[in-house]
């Protein structure tokens, strides 16, 4: 039977707006996301209300490259609404199902969890802009709670050099060639940008200038991984698939799209074809889908500053790669919505 839970206010998220294109991703596509995502808590165990006992828990918030404490960083807490109805995992994630209970600094919020009776989203609301806004899904509980939340700080850029994997010489796939390549990258090493200084965080004014080098480079503060908004979510079920150890909640993740100087064909012995393959290495990780002239590699794991990914590319003879470019892809749903070039 379906239950229903009253609650007093206020006012639930807005729909993302996003303009959508509709390519439907390659089967794989959306199998992996990050357990460091946490959203392994999304496991929907027989959807049940907790009891009515009064326990309390504290929210944490962890900057998921270096570790530290950021839990001054403002945090939303959301409840279920007066007129929704729960009995399946598709009601979870329905965003109108959800509204804005409190909200603050992480370690100013107190949370009864009895009065969250299906669990809470948790939304990082960073107003200072230096931690992606992200939705994490507590589930109920029975017992005293102390939630950590690790929390995305994503680098400016991502600098890359695409190589022959056998001479190491920079190269583009062009027309009737098949290749192995290995993509080198590294993170911004001297950046005045969002520094982890002074504020808020651990770090001074005086750390910094003894050791600019250090606080300036971006691989020791910033990370890539997917990352979840309720707002743009738009399918229902967590992936069942057991083929890797990685849960395949996310509606945004960082992507190497490949632009080609025409529609790309997917049948064999087309001029037009292209044929891409994750080499076994990084298969776990990396994921492969096409949407009209792109090409899309995109991860399904955390990365940090200094990876490496490497992929064979078959091209027939009357198409060729013209542009590289690393960003961010949005798939909301089992669909490439848009590409974000850092």
């Amino acid at each position: 039977m379906a239950k229903k839970i009253t609650r007093a206010r206020s006012t639930s998220p807005s729909p993302s707006m996003k303009k959508k294109k509709k390519q439907r991703l390659a089967a794989a596509g959306i199998v992996g996301a990050v357990a460091v995502c946490l959203i392994g808590v999304l496991i929907f165990f027989a959807i049940q209300p907790t009891p009515t006992d009064e326990l309390t828990t504290t929210i944490t918030l962890i900057s998921g490259a270096d570790g530290e404490d950021v839990s001054w960083v403002n945090t939303e807490i959301y409840n279920i609404t007066a007129a929704a109805t729960i009995d399946e995992w598709a009601d979870i994630q329905t965003s109108t199902n959800w509204e804005l209970a409190t909200e603050g600094p992480a370690n100013e919020l107190s949370i009864d969890v009895a009065d969250y009776p299906y669990g809470f989203w948790i939304r990082i609301n960073d107003d200072t802009g230096y931690f992606a806004d992200e939705w994490f899904y507590q589930a109920p509980s029975e017992e005293q709670l102390g939630i950590t939340v690790w929390v995305l700080h994503r680098p400016s850029d991502v600098i890359f050099a695409n190589l022959d994997a056998a001479t190491y010489e920079s190269s583009t796939p062009g027309a009737n060639t098949t290749g192995t390549y290995r993509m080198v990258t590294r993170f911004p090493g001297d950046s005045a940008l969002q520094l982890h200084v002074g504020n808020d965080f651990t770090a001074t004014i005086a750390d910094y200038n003894l050791d600019q080098a250090y606080y300036r480079n971006q691989a020791n503060w910033r990370m890539l991984r997917p990352s979840y908004d309720l707002t743009d979510n738009t399918y229902a079920f967590p992936s069942t698939d057991t083929s890797t150890p990685i849960n395949s909640m996310f509606t945004e993740t960082f992507a190497f799209a490949f632009t080609a100087n025409a529609t790309i064909v997917e049948e064999d012995a087309d001029p037009a074809q292209i044929n891409v393959t994750v080499s076994a290495a990084y298969a776990l990780y990396w994921r492969v889908a096409i949407d009209d002239d792109t090409i899309y590699i995109y991860c399904v794991s955390t990365l940090m500053s200094d990876f490496t990914l490497e992929y064979t590319m078959s091209l027939g003879e009357e198409i060729e790669i013209s542009t590289i470019e690393a960003g961010l892809v949005s798939v909301p749903a089992l669909v490439i919505d848009s590409f974000t070039a850092f």
